[in-house]
């Protein structure tokens, strides 16, 4: 039994989006199928209860995900502890976050295996977003939530922009009177519910997409905290746009509506020095990046001597 398939369980897990998941891990989705299903043949019992294309984690996949983030947590901190005696702890790296932090984890935990000796501190980026503002230390490596609607960030002096990654949106939320949408003007009969803890990046996509399809939408919260948005569109009080495999579960009842390929797309972006003024620590992390997230496009801005 690999861990790297324990950890690909346990991200599944959390997020129940197969294709997703294969993404964050660089691997296909046919791959992480068989490595799930291997995993299940090795223990002897389904981890997920299948409807359909969809993935719910059942009651054995909910008492071994709690075993195996404990067996994981102590594998790892005996590993470190290990070859913390073989390298100075080095400073570490500032990386601040503005959207789902949790499309980092399988960086982070790679990145805590080959460098036990950095570690790592992680903030919320607040407004202003522009570097040195005072308004939170200067980090390492930035990462922005933006749309098809805006140009990419301004890197500012000294550092590159770089687009990891772009998805299209859906409209998620819960069957009303056992309809949901077929197409985008159906919204309408929904409120909704915008996530905000990336400025006004979601209030923006989903104003757009209620003139695309010809009405205003009723925005009736606006919350920073996706779970709690989730919890929202769960419990049927709104409907919410969010980029695809970001949503996690829903309920037997509940919908995800593909927006239409004219619709904007929610784009990930990475600001960082320029390679010539990366630690040896902020390369390796730059490598562990890139192993998950290949790259939309080349770099924004020219690299300076």
């Amino acid at each position: 039994m690999e861990t790297e398939i324990i950890r690909q369980f346990l991200l599944l897990s959390q997020n129940s989006h197969m294709t997703y998941t294969a993404k964050l891990f660089g691997i296909s989705q046919s791959n992480l199928s068989k490595n799930i299903a291997h995993l299940e043949e090795d223990l002897g019992f389904p981890l997920f209860d299948r409807l359909g294309r969809r993935l719910r984690l059942n009651a054995n996949g909910e008492q071994f995900a709690e075993c195996a983030r404990k067996v994981l947590q102590t594998l790892d901190q005996g590993m470190a502890a290990m070859l913390a005696g073989k390298a100075e702890p080095g400073a570490p790296l500032l990386l601040a976050w503005e959207a789902f932090p949790s499309l980092l984890a399988p960086v982070l935990s790679a990145f805590a295996a080959t460098s036990p000796e950095t570690p790592l501190h992680l903030f919320r980026l607040t407004e202003p977003k522009t570097p040195g503002d005072g308004s939170a230390p200067e980090p390492d490596f930035r990462f922005l939530s933006r749309s098809t609607l805006e140009p990419p960030p301004d890197p500012g002096a000294g550092r590159v922009t770089e687009l990891l990654r772009e998805e299209p949106l859906v409209a998620v939320g819960i069957r009303r009177l056992g309809a949901q949408p077929k197409a985008p003007t159906d919204l309408r009969r929904w409120p909704f519910a915008v996530l905000s803890q990336d400025g006004d990046v979601f209030e923006h996509l989903t104003a757009h997409v209620g003139r695309m399809a010809g009405f205003m939408p009723q925005v009736i919260a606006r919350t920073d905290d996706l779970n709690a948005l989730l919890a929202l569109t769960r419990l049927g009080t709104a409907a919410a746009i969010l980029p695809d495999g970001c949503w996690g579960d829903l309920p037997p009842d509940g919908f995800c509506f593909p927006l239409p390929k004219s619709a904007p797309r929610w784009q990930l972006y990475l600001v960082r020095r320029q390679d010539a003024a990366l630690s040896p620590a902020g390369t390796a992390f730059l490598n562990c990046l890139r192993q998950h997230f290949p790259g939309e496009e080349s770099p924004q801005g020219e690299e300076q001597t």
